[in-house]
């Protein structure tokens, strides 16, 4: 029904948004311990989850989209000024980890610059705007 994929979509973003990161050496992280990248989820009627190397596996498919089944270049094919801003776009790790890529694909001298405003300061990280008193 729609009221569950609503609240399946919710929890999903919430994960996203929580928990998931960018991996600046994925090859080398999908070594590490199961538990030492495990986390701990608590769903909607208390019972917990826990997720492990899904956590940056899912954001690594903006990177390599033929992970997912997605025939398109990822994000690092981009060139020139980059602006992150809002839901995927704010992993931890990210900013460096497009910086990294970037610096390998352009040629040699090429500047390469990201933009990425605080959380705070964006529109998702500001919340639904106040109603007036």
């Amino acid at each position: 029904d729609s009221l569950g994929e609503g609240i399946s979509l919710e929890i999903v973003r919430d994960v996203k948004e929580k928990l998931c990161y960018v991996a600046l050496h994925p090859i080398q992280e999908m070594k590490t311990k199961p538990g030492e990248v495990m986390k701990e989820y608590r769903l909607p009627g208390n019972n917990i989850i826990q997720i492990g190397n899904q956590l940056f596996r899912a954001t690594e498919s903006l990177f390599v989209p033929e992970n997912i089944g997605v025939e398109a270049p990822g994000v690092v094919n981009l060139y020139g000024n980059i602006l992150l801003s809002g839901g995927s776009m704010l992993f931890p790790g990210l900013e460096e980890q497009i910086l990294k890529e970037m610096k390998l694909q352009v040629p040699a001298g090429m500047f390469v610059g990201i933009i990425a405003p605080p959380r705070e300061n964006t529109a998702c990280g500001l919340g639904p705007p106040s109603s007036p008193a």
